[in-house]
């Protein structure tokens, strides 16, 4: 059916839905145009119903009409032309009107269907009484079947005399056209006998303009009858209730308005109804009132502060609370109201305003309990220190608030309570403060103090207690890093093996590490001590150095250098010194750190090592869960069975079931259920005579019932009488009393005013003036001054002089409403200077004008203090790890990053491509390859290792670099493992000096074995020669045996020059050392050098010009060129290629010798540079190593002598040589031979050697019988007479014998029993003028630093021949014969 829907009273919604629901149409969602069926007027009474049904053209367009006062308005309703009648908002009496018109529609199978869906009964009755249809709700309702229904009397239904009567009446006069609808309220009698009453809503059917019959519809009053009679139940406990309550309709009208009410507003009931409740809201709230309204109109509940206005015209703040009232299809007709004057509470308000500020802003947590311990306040500190809020804890226990391990103590510490309040009242009691542990709502347990006292009401009894619990884990945190940082730093300090002396700005030794410490014990015989001068622990002739550079590092100037000292043992050792500033945070000098390195070794090889320091980091975090959240309501009864205190369990148990909140001191049986107070009531007296009860009790609650598990428990007093019982109820229900007791707001003021005077902080409030309104105990302790000294004093009394302006500036700042917190100095009555951490907040009244401003504080200097020092001493370690060149990170346990120096970083990023920084763990800049490693090592040292080992990798360049690494555990003063201390060193260079190194000793080695078998050799070839040489000297020319004795002295010349190759390569050849011009030099050779080479070779020549001159034997130095120009030329072969002979000038720098093979002790200022290159083939790595090899050749006829004997030409001229060679890109050699002054002139020209005799007595003394025979023979044959020795201690004794007639002594080098050295001294002991000639197969170097002391006639270098043995003993022995 086409519905035209008007809502005059609005709800145009819900009665729109249940139409469309049903199959209806609105006529305002039609599309064609076509006119509505019906129209349905909703909200009006029956006096308006004219109106309404002229608009909806009556007579054209049937209308039903929604009544808002049936039965009354039916009459007028129906004369006014309206069709048909229903309650206002009841959709599904609409429906059922509307199936009864559309049954006499065109569509009357869809209006059976739809009349079917109502719940209503409908019929069809003739005018002969007797039915014709019926719904399926007529069968529901009567319990009679349709068939039985069907042509059934309708006075079978209505057994009423009087009441059929009336509907007989009403039928005839329906028929006879009197009358055409009806609203009748009949009692019917069911199937079963059961009476039923109902409405009946009928009007007459016509067909061809005449009564056909009567369509109606009638409905089940048993629902509307029992909500009447409960509404008439609750309206007289309404009008009874202890608070105000009013009860509205749907238009805010006021329909009931109990006694106190009338006494709250000064207005009767009578004078109240049917005026609408926002009249009695003051102007101001009247918008915000209305908004109230909305949402109960809307199904919710409002609870909100208003101003209303009373009779008189006064106005006052009010609460109030309400919730909408519903008819049994759960539709708002109405609400019902609670309304609480909150003048006096707003008093008290007042009056607990300035405590109230005082405790809130506390900076302690301040928790209320009561003799139970259970929780009755909790400040906003409390919150922030728990992490719950106080809603969520008064009524519990806080067990949430302690770590389980500690829970059992702190019930002990409840249960206390109540037996402090057994004993007698002790104000001059000073608190408990304890240190315990406490735990937030994330979990976090951190130490606190906590201070408990008992709080008493105005006569003396305790109501309560009040604890004061501040967070004492910053303080020890701080104190422990500090200290944590410091034996970290320590530890690191200790774990270098460097030694480290500390100064102070006076350079007086402030801490040393274990190295410095057993050097100073092993050389010096005693430990450094704090306060010593470190000049004292160094060598005397270095001390004056070593003060100087202290002075210059105390002035910022960073000194490093090399220092020499000596062991216990006495040997030499070197130290790389590094002396530098330790800065404070601004960058000021407060020390010197000296930082000294064994570099014995590197100072062999002039290797240095680089050092680091090394930073910390830590922190910490947060705290736990409480109670509140209960699911269990909890209440207090005192023997009046009043309230005293309950949760918001409780309250919103005691809404549910009565409609009001609680309060202090409303009787026990208005917050529970009418049908349990009784039995509730009794068993609670059962708890006041001392029992415990539990039991389970059924509630029922407007439209539920719930089950409740309640105990009551009997609270005894100190004279064990019962003064109480607590209620427990797990799953009440209600709501939160309307109005605090008077008495229960001013116990909680003075038990506020008790928890300000007990306080651990120092609480003062200053009023306007600036004067001292208040003065706690604990500001009496800070301070000094007694309460009746410092109250009424001006605030500035503790401020120092130089605050008394930005104190003056702060205090305008707070009186304008501003808060302010933070550390600040104050002085004592004594006139000690604190620094205080308070709380500035100000104090309002209830209108919250500032009256005055709040403090709190408490003393942090000694804190402060602590913290510098500590503080101080960390910058002391830490300026001492900066200053280390050493690489240092440090990890913890987990093996992250907790420290890392630069030099750390620099290698490992040089290296690795990764800076490691704080927070990295060590995977992230290993690689991959050396995790599985370092892992293993890092749970070794966690073990209590202290590995330590070379580690090779390959570099971002791909350069192989060698890591240096030692692993340490740091350990806390507590024994706890902090991590691990790792240190690094680059020690590339070190492994290639000592591959040099190993390559030099192999050398030299080599050298020696060389130099052994020429010396050796050169003894047997004297022998060979000489004999060689007398034999053809006592051969007459013809003799045919001189070709013969001429071969074998050709023989052992070439056999003496592969001993001088020998000699030359052990860099003992024989040097006639003078100055030389070394491009003359090689211009000389230049002829032969082009005659040795390759026919396919080109010789070049690029001589530098104006070279200085080299100091050296010129004959060895062309044996250089020769060898190395030759070689040269057999490296490019067959083929053709350039030889480039280069010379030039370099000064004396060590990148000149870099990769040197060979490198003097000691640098000369200049040098002269021979380069020999080709183009030949190149060397491969493994021939380069050993090309200076003895024997080693890569030629067929070669000997492998002529690079091993450059080398130690070289070597003895203290020159270097490098060469640098790849496969297929030639050689290149390169001579670095030390520069001298200017040439001497040329000497002249030496005697000639003419015929020479010689005579007197010459001992020659050698080992060797064959060199005494021959040297014997050869000086017999120039005249002299000759005794031999085998050994030193011969010629010795036959020097004494002969003394007067020797004129020479011939004495070879090494001999047994006593050397030539030790037999020199000793004839020269005999005879300090004996002329003494040394014979040695060793070069006359050798001889010279042998005989350093000097006094050697001559030296004669073996194998010699007859004439320079001749040569040597005339100019030695002088001329006998002309």
């Amino acid at each position: 059916m086409r519905v035209r829907l008007i809502a005059a009273a609005g709800g145009a919604e819900e009665l729109a839905k249940g139409l469309q629901a049903a199959g209806h149409v609105l006529a305002a969602d039609e599309g064609d145009g076509r006119p509505a069926e019906a129209a349905v007027v909703d909200g009006i009474s029956g006096a308006e119903a004219s109106r309404w049904a002229a608009e909806a053209e009556t007579g054209a367009l049937p209308v039903i009409a929604g009544l808002t006062d049936i039965p009354g308005g039916v009459e007028a309703a129906l004369e006014a032309g309206v069709g048909d009648v229903y309650p206002a908002g009841d959709v599904a009496a609409l429906l059922a009107r509307l199936a009864v018109l559309e049954r006499l529609g065109p569509q009357e199978a869809g209006a059976r269907l739809a009349a079917a869906a109502v719940n209503d009964a409908m019929f069809t009755l003739g005018f002969d009484g007797r039915l014709r249809w019926v719904n399926p709700a007529a069968e529901r309702l009567t319990g009679y079947g349709q068939d039985q229904l069907v042509g059934m009397h309708m006075l079978q239904l209505v057994r009423d005399p009087a009441e059929a009567a009336r509907a007989a009446e009403e039928l005839e006069q329906k028929r006879d056209g009197l009358l055409d609808a009806s609203l009748l309220q009949l009692h019917i009698t069911t199937a079963t006998g059961e009476v039923v009453p109902v409405e009946v809503n009928s009007r007459v059917v016509t067909r061809e303009g005449r009564p056909w019959a009567v369509e109606g519809v009638a409905r089940d009053l048993r629902p509307r009858r029992a909500m009447e009679e409960r509404l008439r139940r609750e309206a007289e406990l309404f009008a009874h209730l202890g608070v105000a309550a009013v009860a509205t309709d749907r238009k805010g009208r006021i329909l009931t308005w109990n006694r106190e009410a009338e006494r709250l507003f000064g207005r009767s009931e009578a004078e109240m109804r049917g005026l609408n409740a926002l009249d009695l809201v003051a102007g101001s709230a009247g918008e915000a009132a209305m908004r109230e309204v909305a949402k109960l109109a809307a199904g919710a509940d409002i609870s909100v502060e208003l101003k209303l206005r009373r009779a008189d015209g006064a106005t006052f703040p009010a609460l109030v609370r309400g919730t909408p009232l519903r008819d049994e299809s759960g539709a708002v007709v109405g609400s019902v109201g609670a309304i609480v004057d909150l003048s006096e509470e707003r008093a008290r308000q007042a009056e607990l305003a300035r405590l109230a500020a005082i405790v809130e802003s506390a900076e302690d947590a301040v928790i209320g309990r009561d003799l139970e311990g259970r929780i009755t306040s909790w400040n906003r500190a409390a919150e922030r220190l728990f992490g719950y809020t106080a809603a969520e804890m008064v009524g519990g226990l806080g067990l949430e608030t302690v770590p389980e391990h500690r829970r059992e103590e702190y019930l002990e510490r409840l249960s206390g309570i109540a037996a402090a309040a057994e004993r007698p009242h002790d104000p001059g009691a000073a608190p408990e403060v304890v240190e315990v542990e406490r735990m937030d709502r994330w979990g976090r347990v951190f130490p606190a103090q906590a201070s408990t006292f008992l709080v008493y009401d105005r006569d003396g009894r305790p109501t309560g207690a009040a604890s004061f619990v501040r967070d004492i884990s910053r303080e020890r945190a701080m104190t422990a890093a500090l200290r944590e940082r410091e034996a970290t730093l320590r530890g690191v300090f200790e774990s270098t093996q460097d030694h480290l002396w500390l100064l102070d700005r006076d350079g007086k030794l402030v801490m040393c590490n274990g190295p410095a410490r057993a050097f100073a014990r092993a050389v010096f015989g005693r430990e450094p001590q704090p306060g010593d001068s470190m000049v004292m622990f160094a060598d005397g002739e270095h001390r004056g150095l070593l003060a100087g550079v202290i002075r210059k590092a105390l002035a910022g100037e960073a000194v490093q250098g090399e220092l020499a000292a000596r062991d216990a043992a006495g040997r030499r050792v070197y130290f790389d010194i590094q002396v530098n500033p330790v800065r404070d945070g601004e960058g000021g000098v407060t020390g010197v750190l000296v930082s000294a390195r064994d570099v014995t070794e590197q100072a062999r090889t002039r290797r240095e090592l680089q050092r680091a320091r090394e930073e910390l980091a830590a922190e910490y975090a947060k705290l736990a869960t409480i109670l509140e959240n209960s699911d269990e309501g909890v209440a207090l009864l005192d023997r009046d069975l009043r309230l005293i205190a309950f949760n918001s369990t409780f309250a919103e148990g005691t809404r549910l079931r009565r409609g009001v909140s609680p309060e202090p001191g409303m009787p026990f049986e208005a917050c529970v259920s009418p049908e349990s107070a009784p039995y509730l009531v009794a068993r609670v007296r059962e708890a006041l005579a001392g029992r415990w009860v539990a039991f389970e009790v059924q509630s029922r609650t407007p439209g539920q019932q719930r089950w409740f598990e309640v105990r009551i428990r009997p609270v005894v007093g100190r004279d064990g009488e019962v003064t109480g019982v607590v209620y427990t109820g797990r799953d009440v229900t209600g709501r939160r009393l309307l109005e605090l007791e008077r008495e229960a707001a001013l116990a909680e003021a003075r038990r506020l005013a008790t928890v300000v005077e007990s306080s651990t902080e120092a609480v003062i409030a200053i009023g306007r003036d600036g004067r001292i309104e208040s003065w706690n105990r604990a500001a009496e302790e800070l301070y000094g001054w007694t309460a009746a000294e410092a109250l009424g004093q001006p605030f500035t009394m503790i401020l120092p002089p130089e605050e008394a302006e930005r104190g003056a500036a702060l205090f305008a700042r707070l009186l304008s409403g501003e808060a302010l917190r933070g550390e600040m100095p104050r002085v004592t009555k004594d006139g000690r200077r604190l620094v205080v951490e308070s709380a500035y907040f100000p104090l309002r009244d209830a209108e919250g004008r500032v009256t005055g401003v709040g403090c709190t504080s408490h003393d942090v200097t000694r804190q402060r203090e602590m913290e510098r020092q500590i503080a101080e001493q960390a910058a002391d370690l830490e300026g001492t790890l900066r200053a280390i060149h050493e690489g240092l990170a440090l990890l913890d346990p987990d093996g992250r990053v907790l420290l890392v120096n630069p030099a750390m970083q620099e290698t490992i990023g040089a290296v690795f491509g990764v800076v490691p920084g704080p927070g990295m763990h060590w995977r992230e800049v290993v690689p991959p390859e050396h995790e599985a490693g370092f892992g293993e090592v890092i749970a070794e040292t966690l073990a209590g290792g202290t590995p330590s080992f070379e580690q090779a990798v390959t570099d971002r360049e791909g350069n192989q670099r060698v890591l240096e690494l030692s692993f340490g555990r740091v350990l806390l003063p507590d024994g706890g493992v902090r991590g691990v201390a790792v240190t690094l060193r680059d020690v590339t260079e070190r492994k290639r000096t000592e591959q040099r190194l190993l390559q030099a000793q192999k050398a030299e080695s080599l050298a020696v074995l060389a130099g052994g078998i020429a010396h050796d050799f050169n003894n047997l070839l004297v022998g060979i020669l000489g004999n060689a040489g007398l034999a053809l000297a006592e051969l007459p020319p013809e003799s045919p045996v001189r070709a013969t004795i001429a071969d074998i002295e050709t023989a052992g010349q070439r056999a003496a020059d592969l001993a001088r190759q020998m000699l030359a390569y052990s860099g003992r050849g024989k040097f006639v050392v003078g100055p030389l011009q070394l491009n003359a030099l090689v211009e000389e050779m230049a002829h032969l050098l082009r005659v040795s080479v390759g026919a396919g070779v080109r010789l070049v020549l690029d001589l530098a010009p104006g070279l200085p001159p080299v100091v050296g034997d010129a004959t060895q130095l062309r044996q250089v060129v020769m060898n190395l120009v030759i070689n040269a030329s057999d490296a490019i072969g067959a083929g053709e290629g350039t030889v480039r002979v280069t010379t030039a000038a370099a000064p004396g720098r060590p990148e000149l010798f870099a990769g040197a093979v060979v490198t003097p002790g000691e640098l000369a200022a200049r040098y002269v540079v021979l380069e020999v290159a080709d183009t030949g083939s190149g060397m491969d790595a493994a021939t380069l190593t050993r090309i200076f090899d003895p024997f080693f050749t890569t030629k067929f006829t070669g000997r492998g002598l002529g690079l091993a004997a450059v080398l130690g030409i070289v070597r003895g001229h203290q020159g270097g040589i490098s060469v640098t060679s790849a496969p297929g890109e030639g050689t290149r050699f390169r001579v670095m031979l030390p520069a001298a002054g200017e040439l001497p002139p040329a000497e002249e020209g030496t005697r000639s050697t003419a015929a020479w005799r010689g005579s007197g007595l010459v001992i020659v003394a050698d080992d060797e019988p064959g060199v005494r025979k021959v040297t014997a023979r050869a000086l017999s044959g120039m005249g002299f007479e000759v005794l031999e020795a085998e050994d030193g201690q011969a010629a010795v004794e036959l020097f004494a014998q002969h003394r007067e007639r020797v004129v020479l002594v011939l004495l070879d080098m090494t001999m047994p029993r006593m050397n030539g050295q030790a037999a020199f001294r000793a004839i020269r002991a005999l005879d300090p003028g004996a002329k003494v000639v040394l014979m040695s197969g060793y070069t006359e170097q050798d001889a010279a630093e042998q005989f350093a002391e000097g006094g050697l006639a001559g030296f004669l270098q073996k194998p010699y021949e007859l004439g320079g043995l001749q040569e040597l003993v005339r100019r030695v022995a002088g001329d006998s014969t002309p």
